[in-house]
C-alpha cells in the first residue's frame, strides 16, 4: 500500500510508510515464509510488522532462530498528564518495557503486514533492490513487485490531502474484467460489486 509518495506539483520525496499485508496459509504458515520473513526483519527499512496467533494481535520487531520476537499493544501504561508534569522528571519507564516475548513460528496466525519506513527517495530504491534480490525471487517469494500497475487495477481517485472528506475511503474504478480474465491470476478471481 503506497499512499502519496511525492507531492504532485513539485515532486518532492515525501517520506513512505508501506505496509505489505500477506497470507502465509490458509490456517497456519508454511514454513517456506520463514527465511523471507527473517530477510524483511533484516532490511534498515523495516519497522516491524503486525499479526499474532489466533485471537491476539502482536507488534513484531524482529526474530531469533524460529522464534519471531514481538510486544503486546495491549499492555497498558500509566498516562502522564502533560500540564503538571516536570519535563526534567519525566518517568521514563512509562515509555518502555522490560518484557519482549516470544512466538514460535508454528503459533504464528498466517495473516500478517510487513512494514517499511523509507525518509527518501534512495531509501525506498534500495528497499525495492533488497526485496527483488532476496524477498521476491524464486519459489519461496512473499509476493511479487511491478514496474507499473496492472492494466486491471485502476488507481484510486485522488483528493488533495487538504480537501480530503472526514472518514474518506478511495474509490476505485471499474475493474477491467477483460484483461484480467486475460491475466496469470494464480488462481484468485478477481470480485467487483458492480
Amino acid at each position: 500500500i503506497v499512499f502519496f509518495s511525492t507531492t504532485e506539483d513539485t515532486g518532492d520525496w515525501i517520506p513512505l510508510l508501506l505496509l505489505i499485508p500477506l497470507r502465509l496459509g490458509l490456517s497456519e504458515c508454511n514454513n517456506i515464509y520463514m527465511d523471507p520473513i527473517k530477510t524483511c526483519f533484516d532490511l534498515p527499512q523495516n519497522v516491524g510488522a503486525v499479526g499474532g496467533r489466533p485471537n491476539s494481535a502482536f507488534y513484531f520487531i524482529g526474530y531469533q532462530h524460529d522464534r519471531l520476537l514481538y510486544l503486546d499493544p495491549h499492555v497498558t501504561q500509566e498516562s502522564l498528564n502533560p500540564d503538571t508534569i516536570d519535563l526534567d522528571k519525566i518517568p521514563d519507564e512509562t515509555y518502555h518495557t522490560r518484557k519482549v516475548d516470544l512466538l514460535p513460528w508454528e503459533q504464528l496466525d498466517p495473516s500478517i503486514a510487513i512494514a517499511f519506513y523509507c525518509r527518501t527517495r534512495d531509501d525506498f530504491d534500495e528497499l525495492c533492490g533488497e526485496l527483488r534480490a532476496d524477498v521476491t525471487s524464486g519459489a519461496n517469494s512473499l509476493f511479487e513487485m511491478a514496474e507499473k500497475r496492472p492494466s486491471y487495477m485502476t488507481p484510486p481517485r485522488r483528493h488533495p490531502l487538504e480537501n480530503l472528506p472526514e472518514n474518506y475511503t478511495a474509490e476505485y474504478e471499474d475493474l477491467n474484467t477483460e484483461d484480467a480474465a486475460d491475466s496469470d491470476s494464480d488462481g484468485f478471481e478477481i470480485i467487483s460489486n458492480s
